[in-house]
């Protein structure tokens, strides 16, 4: 299996040219880190092994991974209640299939934290063989990840998938595939819990201070504004920023209502983009939204940097 952080198909290779933002961010081209590649740091076997060893996986009757095998729901919900260390759900729920089940205190437990939810008739249908884009789905809800926070792609998926696979993909608890509607193996299930699990346990080596947003709107024609958004380096020594997408996104709302979302609508090459500030160092974006109506007006906006979720900030203004 490969990992790709880059998803490359004959849609996705245009980058936006109508939208009135600027995603340069003062970044050169030979800061640009395409990564296009497999990286294969870690096999297979010594994922499963390690999982093994965590107590997440146990393997098949025979000892063996059986990477080939299909991946059900309730393989899922067992590995998921292993790994986090879930407990025990005395009360009951309403799901009518999972009496006697050898899962069936793992999937209760899942079900109660609403990581994975029944289908029609209160069923969870534990030995249904899951797709990748459900699976991409559950692990974006266990690891909070806010999906709309990620940059849209396009990916022969269900519409309701994409965006979950955005973030999955984004984050690397998932390798490319030509089709995310297909049958997830066990395979992909070591491959997303190695990933899942570094995830959650990863120490960023937070210092003090962050990296402050500030954002500011000026008017400069008629009901033409500009927006800057600036991030600067507050911590006690040099950081790395790795930008994903179109390194910025931000939502528009208008007397409380969303109008406007950068990303939405767009396709962008899933690049990482490796930006150094060093300490009290700026990144500036900047932008423009024409043609506003009367109204008061509230931009939100953010760094599509997963190591910096607090890079979001928002202004509120008035159109007279």
């Amino acid at each position: 299996m490969k990992k790709w952080f880059v998803l490359l198909s004959a849609m996705a290779l245009l980058i936006p040219t109508s939208a009135s933002a600027s995603a340069e961010g003062n970044i050169s081209k030979n800061e640009q880190i395409q990564l296009f590649r497999a990286t294969q740091d870690v096999s297979l076997q010594e994922r499963y092994e390690f999982l093994v060893e965590k107590g997440i996986l146990k393997g098949k009757a025979d000892g063996k991974a059986n990477f080939d095998k299909s991946l059900t729901r309730a393989e899922l919900a067992v590995s998921l209640y292993r790994m986090y260390h879930l407990k025990d759900e005395k009360e009951s729920t309403p799901l009518k299939d999972i009496k006697k089940h050898w899962a069936q205190k793992e999937i209760q437990a899942i079900y109660k934290k609403g990581w994975m939810v029944g289908e029609k008739g209160y069923k969870f249908n534990p030995n249904k063989k899951m797709t990748i884009e459900q699976v991409a789905h559950v692990l974006t809800k266990v690891t909070k990840l806010d999906k709309d926070a990620y940059m849209s792609i396009e990916l022969n998926a269900s519409n309701w998938a994409k965006p979950y696979l955005a973030a999955a993909l984004a984050e690397g608890f998932l390798t490319s595939e030509e089709n995310y509607r297909e049958t997830a193996l066990r395979s992909h299930l070591v491959y997303s819990l190695y990933e899942v699990y570094h995830f959650m346990n990863k120490d960023r080596g937070i210092v003090a201070g962050t990296l402050e947003p500030k954002v500011t709107i000026s008017n400069t024609k008629d009901q033409d504004y500009k927006w800057t958004y600036t991030v600067k380096n507050q911590t006690e020594k040099e950081q790395t920023l790795n930008i994903s997408g179109s390194k910025f996104d931000y939502i528009l709302k208008k007397d409380g209502k969303k109008i406007e979302q950068y990303s939405e609508g767009k396709n962008f090459i899933m690049i990482y983009v490796e930006k150094t500030l060093k300490q009290g160092e700026e990144l500036t974006f900047e932008g423009d939204l024409k043609g506003l109506e009367k109204g008061k007006y509230e931009l939100e906006i953010w760094l599509i940097d997963k190591n910096w979720p607090d890079a979001k900030t928002k202004m509120e203004f008035e159109v007279k």
